[in-house]
This record gives structure tokens, C-alpha cells and sequence, in this order.
């Protein structure tokens, strides 16, 4: 696959594995621990990619930036979402 260059100062938002696991400043087999015991949100439904602001907004609620509001509608889809994945 090859991939376009992007202008200089544009980040990417979507990661490849290991691009996501080195944002974190974990290694890949980390990341892919972290991923499949549910700590860290999976890659874009039907890819292997990561979405960069997923990454964000849960370092932003584990290093306690956001307070966590429960039972969102997004919330309850993307539970319902890892358990239709979880099988």
C-alpha cells in the first residue's frame, strides 16, 4: 500500500498499530494487551486503524482532564459494539 505524504504540520488522525502503540509510549505488544483486555479502545470497526482522537479522549478520562458522563447514548453504542465483538 502506498501511502500519500501529508503536508508538513498535518498529523495524521488515523494510526497504524504501531504508530498508535509508540503515541501511547508503549510498545506494540503492550498496546495489543491493553486493546484486547478492553483498557484501550479498538481500532475503527472493520480496519486496523486507530483513531488518534479515540486515543486522546481516553487519556483525557484515565489522567482524570474529563469526568466520565455515564450512559450516554455513544457510550451505551460503543458497549454494545465491544460486546457484539467480544462475542
Amino acid at each position: 500500500m502506498v501511502s500519500a505524504a501529508l503536508p508538513p504540520g498535518i498529523i495524521p488522525r488515523g494510526l497504524p498499530r504501531d504508530q498508535a502503540a509508540a503515541y501511547l509510549g508503549l510498545t506494540p505488544r503492550q498496546f495489543m494487551a491493553r486493546v484486547r483486555e478492553g483498557h484501550l479502545p479498538g481500532p475503527i470497526p472493520g480496519s486496523q486503524i486507530w483513531d488518534r482522537a479515540a486515543l486522546d479522549a481516553w487519556l483525557d478520562q484515565v489522567g482524570g482532564l474529563v469526568q466520565r458522563v455515564p450512559n450516554t447514548s455513544a457510550e451505551a453504542e460503543y458497549e454494545a459494539w465491544k460486546a457484539r465483538r467480544a462475542g
